[in-house]
């Protein structure tokens, strides 16, 4: 089903050392499967993205690729990063002032999604960029792989109900949460 929500949204994408390049393939490809449930159109859903690990990336703007197959083509050519750290607050940050500040921003729904393997480096910088995002009206959903701690990742989205986790990089499991993913962005979508 495709979520028909008209909304802004920023794909955050941990490309730090801890993903490990075969880990960071399976997440482009989760990240690709997450854009087919929204309706990619210049009226509908426009995405944008941003890697980070020890800086933070704009790959693709807000609102520049308004096509489904060219966004696709665009994310499953993104090369990693493969930084020291996992600056989260800064990448946040970067994806807040796209929803916010782009030349393309427009008054509806904005979202946030973070796909990340492990603790931000600057915890509580992390977790101020989270509230920062949500006191501008931006929901955040994070999507954490293989974490052992996730409070970083409640704090940041400012609910558990906002945090779905999943064991491994693993394309059968990230594809089990896909549907959940979807309705925490798109409760129309049942």
């Amino acid at each position: 089903t495709v979520c028909p929500l008209i909304a802004d949204v920023m794909l955050v994408v941990d490309g730090s050392q801890s993903i490990m390049p075969d880990n960071f393939d399976t997440l482009i490809r989760f990240v690709v499967r997450v854009t087919r449930q929204f309706d990619i159109s210049p009226e509908a859903t426009r995405m944008g993205l941003v890697q980070f690990s020890d800086r933070s990336k704009v790959e693709i703007s807000l609102g520049d690729i308004t096509d489904e197959g060219a966004l696709e083509t665009r994310i499953m050519n993104i090369t990693y990063q493969n930084g020291g750290d996992t600056f989260t607050g800064e990448a946040i940050r970067l994806a807040t002032s796209q929803l916010l500040n782009s030349p393309q921003a427009r008054n509806v729904s904005k979202l946030m999604f973070l796909f990340t393997d492990g603790q931000p480096t600057l915890r509580n910088n992390a977790i101020r960029a989270g509230e920062e995002a949500r006191n501008e009206n931006i929901t955040i959903t994070a999507v954490g792989i293989a974490i052992t701690v996730q409070d970083a990742l409640n704090m940041i989205t400012g609910s558990s109900d906002r945090v779905l986790l999943v064991e491994t990089f693993s394309d059968e499991l990230l594809n089990d949460i896909i549907d959940d993913l979807t309705t925490q962005a798109c409760p129309t979508v049942e």
